[in-house]
């Protein structure tokens, strides 16, 4: 499994804005890690979406967000997942069999495939020409999908662009608060 990791060095950053003291600067840094990932979250799950006929709920599943906290200045975005039942991409049972929506806005016939209600509404196909036994039929999984080329460079786009962002709005908030308090 393809590994990519975005890094933001907080010691570069600490070196441009100046002598920011720590109880300051961690917990800004801290929450704009944490928004960041909701961020790409979103980002990536629109892609993959924009790519994908799925459904938001079945890609979100897929996605976990592990959180930064202050003795771990790190946060990132787990995807994990397997190939998805052809039921949960747009599955519909016609006269000559299964269309299915793997590819957003292309339906495709599985000529040879049924849907069973009472297994949850999934895909299946027999595998010979006896009644049974059947396979249950799958498509892509999320994480296949998210690491493509026009998935990634959303995602990418939208990590660099939201940590500058973020960063500064939260150092912001953390000085705002200590003018309130008066110091």
């Amino acid at each position: 499994m393809a590994r990519e990791l975005i890094t933001f060095k907080t010691k570069d950053v600490r070196a441009n804005i100046g002598s920011i003291p720590s109880k300051i600067m961690i917990p800004a840094t801290v929450r704009a890690l944490n928004k960041v990932a909701g961020n790409v979250r979103t980002a990536s799950s629109r892609a993959v979406r924009a790519r994908r006929g799925l459904p938001a709920s079945a890609v979100n599943k897929s996605m976990v967000i592990v959180r930064a906290n202050r003795s771990k200045l790190r946060s990132s975005l787990v995807v994990r997942g397997r190939p998805i039942g052809l039921k949960d991409y747009k599955a519909r049972q016609t006269r000559k069999g299964v269309t299915v929506e793997v590819t957003r806005g292309q339906r495709k016939l599985v000529g040879s495939a049924f849907i069973v209600q009472t297994l949850s509404g999934h895909v299946f196909t027999r595998e010979g020409r006896a009644r049974l036994p059947i396979t249950k039929m799958v498509g892509p999984s999320i994480p296949g999908t998210f690491l493509q080329e026009e998935v990634r460079q959303a995602w990418l786009t939208v990590a660099k662009d939201a940590m500058v962002k973020r960063s500064a709005e939260e150092l912001r908030y953390e000085l705002s608060k200590l003018r309130k308090k008066g110091v």
